[in-house]
């Protein structure tokens, strides 16, 4: 809670409310309805199921927020309004057609048949399939640590075939590490993939393959698990390089907001179509599962005072899922020494696009600036 209170550098807190609450007028927003918000926001449970230690907490930390913004909020609850309570609320699910299921199976196969073509085996830890791609070096050569690429929402590792591409050709000293997700991949999938035992497993995974650092670079959903990962194992992170960082200010309600509420632009250029993408993503009854039954952000977001020395956040400048300017704000607050680079033309996940060689080709050189042989 108390680095909550620091945002105050980052954003209005006016804005921050209107957003949970879904455009209500601020004035609208009483204290009673705030308190309700924090209680879910911070323990996840209603006010009125809160032990009386954290009730008084609670009410503090409203105090506080008012002190720290320079606000007052009105006493009373308005029920006309509610917040974005995406963690009890019904699961925003839509039916797909067999054949989109079909498609993603494919998808799944054909992945499989182009990494064995790139030399990549295929192995499995409690549950969590991951590729490895050794490199043998000369004896004169010291061999670099190994990259562990986390993929985020969509299909799997498939689209990410020309990112792979360059990885290898741009690091050929250090063993590429590619860790799959079923459950985020539009798979016929039933497993329950929790952030926690995920990192966990993460972390058992580079030991047993026989290193004790990583570079861990991270895409979108796969940030989060990255953000876990600082936590919970900060010793196995030598490096981090953070791709559409949905793990940085996950408190701002844009986030939840576009991925699980908003609907898709009606367009047919390429940012059209990766909105259509993120619906459909959405609407997956097992993604929809994750981000709204097992998404805490309090939980999730990671904090530059978490992040390794040698960081790199590379952003979109046309993401309407992470706030790219609260970020920098955020970060300069903290005097934060993460590297930053960024395409201002890019969509989330545009890098992934044939296209976008030179936005890959950036943030590979923002990569190689952290990552030591």
């Amino acid at each position: 809670m108390q680095r909550f209170l620091n945002l105050q550098l980052v954003f209005p807190l006016e804005d921050f409310l209107r957003g949970w609450f879904l455009g209500a007028p601020f004035e609208s927003i009483l204290r009673n309805n705030v308190e309700e918000f924090v209680a879910y926001a911070f323990y996840c449970r209603r006010w009125s199921e809160l032990e009386r230690k954290e009730a008084d907490q609670v009410a503090r930390f409203t105090t506080q927020c008012e002190k720290t913004w320079n606000v007052r909020f009105q006493q009373g609850n308005n029920p006309h309004i509610n917040f974005m309570a995406h963690l009890w609320e019904p699961l925003k699910v839509c039916h797909k057609p067999v054949i989109v299921h079909l498609f993603s199976e494919v998808a799944g196969a054909t992945n499989c048949v182009w990494m064995l073509a790139l030399g990549f085996r295929k192995q499995c830890y409690e549950g969590t399939n991951y590729w490895t791609l050794p490199r043998q070096v000369c004896k004169m050569e010291k061999p670099g640590e190994p990259i562990v690429f986390l993929h985020g929402v969509g299909i799997g590792l498939g689209p990410y075939f020309f990112w792979v591409l360059d990885l290898i050709r741009t690091f050929s000293r250090h063993t590429i590490i590619l860790v799959e997700y079923d459950n985020i991949s539009l798979r016929l999938h039933s497993a329950k993939v929790l952030f926690d035992s995920t990192a966990h497993r993460l972390n058992d995974i580079i030991i047993r393959d026989g290193f004790s650092k990583a570079c861990i670079v991270g895409h979108s959903f796969g940030t989060f698990v990255a953000s876990r990962l600082c936590k919970l194992h900060p010793e196995v992170v030598k490096s981090l390089v953070l791709i559409d960082a949905v793990c940085l200010l996950t408190c701002w309600p844009g986030l939840l907001y576009n991925f699980i509420y908003r609907m898709p632009a009606c367009s047919l250029d390429g940012k059209g179509c990766l909105d259509v993408l993120r619906f459909i993503c959405a609407r997956d009854l097992m993604i929809a599962e994750v981000f709204c039954r097992d998404f805490s952000w309090s939980a999730l977001m990671l904090w530059p005072e978490d992040m390794p020395p040698n960081t790199v956040i590379c952003m979109s400048g046309e993401d309407r899922l992470v706030p790219n300017s609260f970020i920098l704000r955020h970060l300069r607050a903290v005097d934060s020494s993460a590297q930053v680079v960024e395409d201002k033309d890019a969509s989330h996940g545009a890098f992934l696009l044939p296209q976008c060689y030179k936005w890959r080709r950036v943030i590979l050189r923002g990569m190689a600036a952290v990552i030591r042989p």
